[in-house]
């Protein structure tokens, strides 16, 4: 088969090739935009130092001495955002973090869209929490809500901390930022129409194959190919 053969099968059966294709981009345009423009995707993070609550040593006078009530404290500090990274990674802190926003804004959120962008890491005694949206507006109001509610209402929560608010200092100042689409999203349609392409070529090299008439001379000279035989 050479390549002249080639392009008379794809002349016959060019269907098999362009329609697979043709279909993969327009299920893709209509029913998966998000696939060919995908949308932005917001990213916000932030840091809190955090302590237990501080003991005054006045009003407890069996508090241990400074040295090692200092080492206490720090060692304490990592057990408590321990603790407050799990509850930032719960639903029970989004549905807080949703109740902050529609007491605050008069905005109501689902706790779910906040739950599955947010995220929480302890590192030592620094928490450090990020969220992801692709609606900026959630973000904002989000990130504004997480961060009142780690600030003033960790107490009613972890159990350790014995109904007193931890010692929280916010390292940083919200930022929102855009993030890039990844490659793969950019790549998902060209993909597509490739595989198709590839299907349909497939398709019709078969049918060529089993394709049980012959049209052309060259056919039947690939078929017949000796009539004959000269014995000396």
């Amino acid at each position: 088969m050479n390549l002249s053969h080639l392009i008379r099968v794809f002349r016959r059966r060019w269907l098999f090739v362009v329609v697979p294709a043709a279909v993969v981009l327009l299920l893709t345009l209509v029913t998966a935009e998000q696939a060919v423009v995908p949308g932005p995707v917001y990213n916000v993070g932030v840091r809190f130092l955090v302590a237990p609550p501080i003991i005054d040593p006045v009003s407890d006078p069996d508090i241990i001495p400074d040295e090692e009530n200092r080492y206490y404290q720090w060692l304490t500090s990592e057990y408590v955002v321990n603790g407050m990274a799990d509850w930032v990674n719960s639903i029970e802190f989004a549905e807080r973090v949703a109740a902050r926003i529609e007491k605050e804004s008069g905005l109501t959120v689902d706790p779910l869209a906040l739950f599955g962008g947010t995220s929480g890491e302890a590192i030592r005694s620094r928490l450090t929490l990020t969220m992801n949206s692709g609606d900026r507006a959630l973000l904002e109001a989000g990130i504004n809500g997480a961060i009142a509610v780690i600030l003033e209402e960790s107490g009613e929560v972890l159990p350790h901390l014995a109904g007193e608010t931890a010692a929280v200092t916010l390292l940083d100042r919200p930022v929102i930022n855009e993030i890039a689409p990844p490659i793969t999203g950019r790549l998902d349609l060209p993909l597509r129409i490739i595989i198709a392409l590839a299907a349909g070529v497939l398709t019709g090299l078969l049918v060529e194959y089993f394709d049980p008439y012959v049209r052309s001379r060259e056919e039947v000279e690939d078929i017949v190919t000796v009539i004959g035989e000269v014995k000396k």
